[in-house]
């Protein structure tokens, strides 16, 4: 039950309005964004305690504000749901924005189940009960309400637990699974560990009061004097809308049909079995990579190379995406495609204060490091870190490739930048698996952090994967919005060439081509783009001669960029 609560309450929070809306999920449900939601909760949602009967009225209105939130989120969480579940029957990946707002969202419900549990609690009818005399005007309505208040509460919890459960838990094994990497992430920060614990407390809570014979009883009672609560409470809106809510409340129909219980099944021996091989295969490819990457036998051309560090420097700004090759090292050899590496370069003191993030709280932490040189922030197999230039142009070849940022709102420059500096300190994931939130491999961290662009991926055993060279093809889609700032080569000491997107066309077998796929008639024409270019080889057999003639063939194919959302 402990696993099934995480999750559940990880899941229920998928949603951050502030970025999804514009970015992830066009056709959801539109709902506060973050920000609003995160300050009403704070400051118009208040639970006076002290004597809550006597301030009914005041507290009834902020839990009726409390529920209007709670349903737009739950409706809005219920689609999502549904999204990401078509996506992956889809054999889609989810997106970095994805991925992230799993995560991130945590904080927005944690305050809305915590304040709902909360009202929950203080009108907690422990030692008393409703009867049929509740009805009657000679009554007063403090006890009506107060009741009505603790049975809405725990039935909205208890349901959208259900409700998602159902989507997710039931219906997809690795959708099931990717959820609840989310919620067992080792390297939640202490704060987000005690959430979780408080939570499956809330949680634990709710669902033994709304199983228990005394719930049951005045669930049943509330329904057979409907119209007698009505006529009672007319006139009073909030009283009105929360009985609303008792009596068309999905698991309130459940219970006063004789459902007694709300079991949510784990899957925990064969989510088990799946979390032990992957575990086990991360440790293999760990200790296989570990003693790869140790295997080197020089450095590399560009590095202390004075010309090359200035060039760098002079041309990074923050946000650049850096892609470089190391042919000296045997991991390289093993790696998939051209480049075995890509970093972010966060910036400079000068230039993070020019886009006004030197003082941004994910920044501050960081400053001296910054100061010190460290500005760019990678994935190695010692885990998410920040390093100089110098350092990382221990490498023959690099390119920096940029992203438009001018077309990028402020925000959402500091909330990409803001979702790299929460992966400091992560594990390096040797499974290569982007669906996974505890552990990062160094291209994931793109992946994340421009998460509303739709990157190329691939399942490789049976895993979805991103790689460097994944990202450096985007810069051939059609309409990209990224571009080639820097592209430095060396092939002995002390030596350096800077080549040009042709050279990277090349190397990618990207070809520029007229609009319609054929070959250029005028150079000058805007229309032009790359196309990816296939050659397939095969052996004719000549019908006389016998003799065999190899043959091939070439074909072009344009692919598109896009922006999940656009």
């Amino acid at each position: 039950m402990k696993t099934v609560c995480l999750f559940i309450l990880t899941l229920v929070v998928l949603y951050n309005p502030k970025v999804q809306a514009r970015d992830a999920f066009p056709g959801s449900v539109d709902v506060l964004e973050m920000a609003d939601a995160e300050y009403t909760i704070n400051h118009d949602i208040v639970l006076k305690k002290k004597n809550p009967l006597k301030d009914i009225n005041e507290n009834l209105e902020s839990y009726t504000l409390l529920m209007k939130l709670f349903k737009d989120y739950q409706s809005h969480n219920l689609v999502l749901a549904n999204e990401l579940l078509t996506k992956l029957s889809n054999n889609k990946t989810f997106s970095g924005d994805d991925l992230y707002m799993i995560k991130k969202s945590f904080d927005i419900f944690y305050k809305l189940n915590s304040k709902m549990t909360e009202f929950g609690t203080v009108y907690q009818f422990k030692h008393s009960t409703m009867s049929r005399t509740f009805a009657s005007p000679e009554i007063k309505r403090p006890m009506v309400k107060s009741h009505l208040i603790w049975l809405s509460s725990n039935l909205m919890v208890i349901d959208h637990m259900t409700a998602i459960h159902k989507i997710v838990y039931e219906k997809d094994g690795s959708f099931r699974r990717i959820f609840k990497n989310s919620v067992n992430n080792a390297d939640l920060s202490a704060a987000e560990k005690l959430q979780l614990k408080e939570l499956v407390a809330q949680v634990a809570e709710v669902k033994d009061t709304v199983e228990s014979f005394k719930f049951l009883q005045q669930i049943t009672l509330v329904r057979s004097i409907e119209a007698e609560l009505r006529a009672s409470l007319s006139g009073d809106t909030n009283a009105l809308m929360v009985l609303d809510e008792v009596i068309a409340n999905p698991a309130s129909k459940d219970i006063a049909e004789g459902k007694t219980k709300f079991e949510l099944r784990a899957f925990g021996l064969e989510d088990a079995a799946v979390g032990t091989l992957n575990k086990i295969t991360n440790w293999l490819s760990g200790v296989f990579g570990n003693i790869a990457g140790s295997i080197k036998w020089r450095k590399g051309y560009l590095f202390e190379n004075k010309s090359a560090i200035d060039i760098a420097k002079s041309s990074l700004r923050p946000m650049d995406i850096i892609l470089e090759k190391t042919p000296f090292i045997l991991t390289d050899k093993l790696i998939p495609g051209h480049y075995g590496h890509v970093a972010i370069y966060l910036g400079t003191k000068e230039q993070l204060l020019e886009i006004n993030m030197w003082n941004h709280p994910d920044i501050i932490p960081y400053q001296d490091l910054i100061e010190s040189g460290n500005t760019i922030l990678e994935a190695v197999r010692s885990g998410v870190r920040m390093n100089s230039v110098e350092e990382f142009m221990n490498v023959d070849e690099m390119i920096i490739i940029r992203k438009d940022l001018e077309s990028m709102p402020p925000d959402m420059i500091a909330e990409q930048i803001r979702r790299g500096m929460d992966q400091m300190g992560k594990p390096y994931d040797f499974n290569f698996d982007i669906s996974t939130l505890d552990k990062l491999v160094c291209s994931e961290m793109v992946y994340i952090m421009f998460g509303n662009v739709s990157w190329p991926t691939r399942y490789r055993v049976g895993r979805p994967t991103i790689t460097p060279d994944d990202i450096a093809e985007v810069l051939f889609y059609k309409n990209t919005k990224l571009k080639l700032n820097k592209y430095m080569i060396s092939t002995k000491r002390q030596t350096m060439e800077t080549l040009n997107i042709s050279n990277l066309a090349d190397l990618y077998e990207f070809e520029l081509r007229a609009e319609n796929g054929g070959v250029i008639t005028d150079p000058q024409d805007s229309t032009n783009s790359f196309w990816k270019k296939d050659t397939k080889c095969y052996n004719l057999e000549d019908s006389v001669t016998k003799e065999l003639t190899k043959t091939c063939r070439t074909t072009y194919k344009e692919y598109y960029y896009e922006e999940v959302g656009h």
